[in-house]
């Protein structure tokens, strides 16, 4: 297996986005189904390696927290890049007959001129003016408008949080300086020319805008320190969230602001896909499923007949150097009152067809701790038709290799669709 495929993939900000919002409209489901209480537990157990709670109530005010520090953090920059900023030469045609400015367009006065005799005075000239509407600077400008919204959001409300808590005096203190300060940086001249520029600005203009000014990065068309936009706005993209989508509800809201400091796509990947194949067991099996608390996450329908395990733990014989067992944990273990078992473990990899079969001694491992029927490895990325399946010869257990990739294309959503279509077949027939 080569390094090159071990390595994770990077999920676009659009995917993170379609991810927690599909995490967050199965939990709601989950909520209306009483799968989960949020008004008893006050808490939703995200699926990660550290068994992270977000907590409903608290977890806002520490937003703005961070929103607190991270401005005081890039002060330094946003003051610097303002004094510093970059424009480039544009080329404008214009008519006069005042005066020559640039150099004259010959072909394009004489048309003119034969075409309007009374315009025998005038010349096109090319004249040749500063624009400041460059991709690094919008992208300046984006980030001191979104600290401007975000702070006046909260000082509007005197404090008072979406939550029904309170910013504290300090904090709110904090809010006040910093729109005064970001307010005192969007009245220089070159910003306020490119203020209009960027109202109604989408998020789909700001990946434009990123590829634009490191491509101008890397040929040396503009300063290297101007990457510390990018950088900046990378961790901005929560923040401008919140001001433009101050309608979402909270459940969302949280789960947005979890995910978006959550450095690990693989972490968000295995949540997106566990909470995928739940919601598509509830439907398929129209079965009610409840949530208990053990030492791994499990949900099993009321009669009994299923569940689904979070990285269930499988202790091997294999010991570290401190005498202990060295467990497996597969990502997701769904077992039947069969007791035929299926492993499914999400990989936030590529897979192409040049690999053959990548990680099949693992998924071979997970199935036989397992006890399991089926083993199934799911790709973030890969081919869009891929289901493959590998048999023992002694008609044991089959390992199937597939993907689901957050997508917004409906032609993608539909090769999801068929692929967790399968994954129920398989299921379905381990409980019969």
């Amino acid at each position: 297996m080569s390094g090159k495929f071990q390595s994770s993939k990077k999920f676009s900000d659009l995917q993170i986005e379609l991810m927690v919002s599909e995490i967050a409209e199965i939990l709601e489901k989950l909520r209306k189904n009483s799968v989960y209480d949020f008004d008893k537990e006050k808490s939703i157990l995200l699926l990660d390696k550290e068994a992270t709670r977000i907590e409903l109530k608290k977890t806002e005010l520490m937003e703005v927290k961070r929103f607190v520090a991270l401005v005081k953090q890039h002060m330094p920059a946003l003051t610097y890049l303002t004094k510093k900023i970059q424009f480039v030469n544009v080329v404008e045609e214009n008519e006069r007959e005042d005066r020559i400015m640039g150099a004259v367009s010959y072909s394009k006065t004489t048309q003119m001129r034969q075409q309007n005799l009374i315009s025998k005075d005038k010349a096109v000239c090319l004249e040749i003016h500063r624009s400041f509407v460059t991709a690094e600077n919008t992208l300046l400008t984006l980030v001191l408008l979104s600290i401007v919204a975000y702070c006046g959001k909260y000082i509007l409300r005197n404090g008072n949080l979406d939550s029904g808590g309170r910013i504290d005096s300090p904090t709110l203190l904090a809010l006040r300086l910093i729109r005064e300060y970001a307010g005192n940086l969007l009245v220089t001249k070159e910003i306020k020319n490119i203020m209009p520029y960027v109202i109604g600005y989408t998020q789909y203009d700001h990946y434009r805008l990123f590829s634009e000014m490191i491509y101008k990065i890397r040929l040396g068309k503009i300063p290297s320190y101007f990457a510390n936009v990018f950088n900046l706005f990378y961790e901005w993209r929560y923040f401008r969230w919140v001001v433009s989508k101050s309608h979402t509800n909270i459940l969302e809201h949280m789960l947005r602001y979890y995910f978006f400091t959550v450095k690990k796509h693989s972490m968000l990947y295995e949540c997106w896909v566990f909470y995928k194949l739940l919601d598509m067991m509830v439907d398929y099996f129209k079965v009610r499923f409840k949530e208990f608390r053990s030492f791994e996450t499990t949900f099993m329908s009321e009669d009994g007949s299923i569940r689904i395990i979070y990285q269930k733990r499988y202790k091997t014989r294999w010991l570290d150097e401190n005498g202990d067992p060295i467990e497996e944990i597969p990502d997701i273990v769904i077992q039947s009152k069969t007791g035929l078992n299926i492993v499914v473990d999400a990989k936030n990899a590529e897979y192409t067809s040049e690999y053959g079969s990548p990680y099949r001694r693992q998924i071979d491992d997970y199935i036989g701790h397992a006890d399991a029927k089926y083993g199934i490895l799911i790709f973030s990325y890969g081919d869009a038709t891929l289901w493959k399946d590998l048999k023992t010869q002694d008609e044991g257990p089959t390992a199937f290799w597939t993907t689901l990739t957050p997508s917004h294309t409906g032609d993608r959503n539909n090769t999801n669709n068929k692929n967790l279509e399968r994954l129920m077949h398989l299921i379905q027939k381990s409980m019969h």
